[in-house]
């Protein structure tokens, strides 16, 4: 037997974690509040079986009116696993498409609406706080632009979902919200697929969630009874042996069927695992593509092989990686280096609506250096790299690159964190960016978009291992976009995040180069990747990712 397992088998881990015990998972006495108020989702699928009459009998309701699109508004684990039910499950015929808006670049939030009817598009908004500054403003704005279609009437084609007695619901009573939806406070957004969360959105747009939810239970014997073939058991042993060992990046297969799962297990691991200097990286790939030959770092997981359809995936992963934190020795219920982020990104906000500069980790507006005439920021080593005799000038992009990616080792990864609209031209060349990256150090690349990874893969890269090299991307949208009611827009709002998340990244010592590529109408995305690969002409394929 796997002496990982047997470990967890000696501790009675299934039988502790099933009854809720406080002491499993709190490593002392100021862990054991936020552990007690973390373990709802372990009964939350029975619970919403006995409790699905009402939402059988609006989502009825809501296919007899026709909607034609069913729009959903947040961030982070409140949306995620709709995406797996829009992809990945059978819907009925009839139902409104579900679409997910969980980007406040402008440029995304004005294509996300130009492709909506809004007079056939019912909105949800989804923040589990109820105070998620990106959620909150994607309602105001859509909000005030469904005002103008319908006044006064606007609030009976929105819907919140929300943790009861936040600012949200009040806010969404006094609009006169068509449903307010509240879910159990001790369910986290990692986990609320059981929730309202997970089941409205799916309801809305045609899943059938009581057989999701059947099938959820009809798994629970296998899963939560002890023994050594236990899949759960295995898997969390498995992640904790490879972060243990050195394996650190954990590949993820996905059929094609499943990649929208990626996402949702990529915040699972990366949140829950991720601090104290510990975690282990996921890494999305498709089955049968990836490198030639396996680093040795790269710990390979078949999704398929380890439960088969979504369905059964969300209870095993969830049992998985509190296996995996036991073994780890890490609560995987705190998130303590997501607010470093958020804090520098309101200071920014804050000054922005009184009309005054910020410095943030004593940074101001003012760029460290300018790279081929960009822009740039960085770390203070990086800077002594780049101008060993002198305090700042200009660097090429060549050089620029050399320097910061030059300080990769073995076993470190890089991070491609772009703040940019997620549309298919902007992800081609930035994934193409991280690309020529893994070429040039030979080591793991990953793109991610903020302000989403914020709520995501934000806290590995601030509390896990130190071993990531970052360069963020800041793309300028075509053109503002005003919020209502606020002194800044969204493309502040976009910038402050931007900023705000440097910032925490320097205060948590990581190796990271930012690029604010200015002026919109500038083809900036070529001139990157020409400096990574200046052999091939990128023009036509990049333009400013736009067009």
């Amino acid at each position: 037997m796997d002496a990982s397992v047997a470990s967890l088998l000696d501790s009675r881990f299934l039988e502790r974690l099933r009854r809720k015990d406080v002491s499993l998972l709190a490593k002392n006495p100021q862990e054991e509040d936020l552990v007690r108020g973390s373990l709802g989702w372990i009964t939350a699928p029975a619970a919403s079986a006995a409790g699905l009459g009402p939402l059988r009998s609006f989502a009825e309701e809501f296919k007899a009116e026709g909607w034609k699109s069913l729009a959903v508004l947040g961030m982070g684990g409140s949306i995620l696993s709709c995406r797996v039910f829009r992809d990945c499950f059978a819907k009925a015929e009839g139902f409104a498409r579900l679409e997910i808006l969980d980007s406040i670049h402008p440029d995304a939030v004005r294509d996300f609406e130009a492709a909506l009817d809004l007079r056939k598009t019912f909105f949800i908004v989804a923040s589990k706080s109820g105070s998620t500054v990106e959620s909150n403003c994607l309602m105001d704005y859509f909000y005030a632009h469904v005002d103008r279609l319908f006044p006064g009437k606007a609030g009976r084609r929105f819907a919140a979902i929300t943790d009861p007695g936040t600012s949200l619901e009040k806010k969404a009573r006094r609009l006169g919200f068509r449903r307010v939806f509240t879910t159990p406070p001790d369910i986290g957004g990692r986990y609320s697929v059981w929730t309202a969360f997970g089941l409205v959105p799916a309801a809305l747009s045609g899943v059938d969630v009581e057989a999701f939810l059947r099938g959820a239970l009809s798994q629970e014997n296998k899963l939560w009874t002890p023994g050594a073939d236990n899949p759960a058991l295995k898997l969390g042993a498995l992640l904790a042996r490879g972060e243990l060992s050195g394996k650190d990046k954990l590949v993820l297969e996905l059929p094609p069927r499943l990649r929208s799962l990626g996402p949702w297990i990529f915040q699972m691991v990366a949140e829950a695992l991720g601090k104290n200097g510990r975690g282990l990286l996921p890494v999305l790939r498709d089955v049968g593509i990836g490198k030639p030959e396996r680093a040795a770092d790269e710990l390979p997981v078949d999704i398929e092989a380890v439960r088969g359809e979504a369905a059964g995936q969300f209870m095993l992963w969830e049992i998985a990686v509190c296996a995996a934190a036991f073994l780890m020795g890490v609560n995987p219920f705190g998130e303590p280096d997501v607010e470093s982020a958020k804090a520098a990104a309101r200071d920014i906000l804050e000054a922005a609506g009184r009309k005054k500069p910020v410095k943030t980790a004593g940074r101001g507006p003012k760029p460290d250096f300018y790279a081929s005439g960009i822009p740039a920021f960085c770390d203070a080593d990086l800077k002594k790299i780049l101008f060993p005799e002198r305090p700042t000038g200009y660097r090429a992009l060549s050089e620029t690159f050399d320097g910061h990616l030059g300080r990769g080792r073995p076993g470190d990864y890089c991070a491609v964190l772009a703040y940019a609209p997620p549309d298919e031209k902007s992800s081609a060349a930035l994934s193409a960016l991280a690309g020529l990256i893994a070429k040039k150090t030979g080591l793991e690349a990953i793109l991610d978009f903020g302000p989403a990874y914020l709520h995501s893969g934000g806290q590995f890269y601030k509390g896990g291992k130190n071993c990531g090299l970052f360069v963020e991307i800041v793309l300028p949208p075509r053109a503002p976009l005003p919020l209502p009611r606020r002194r800044y827009g969204f493309e502040t709002l976009c910038r402050a995040q931007a900023e705000g998340d440097f910032a925490a990244l320097l205060l948590a010592g990581r190796r990271v180069l930012r690029l604010d590529l200015g002026n919109p109408g500038a083809n900036h995305m070529a001139a990157l990747l020409n400096a990574l690969y200046p052999q091939k002409t990128w023009k036509e394929k990049t333009t400013q990712c736009r067009n």
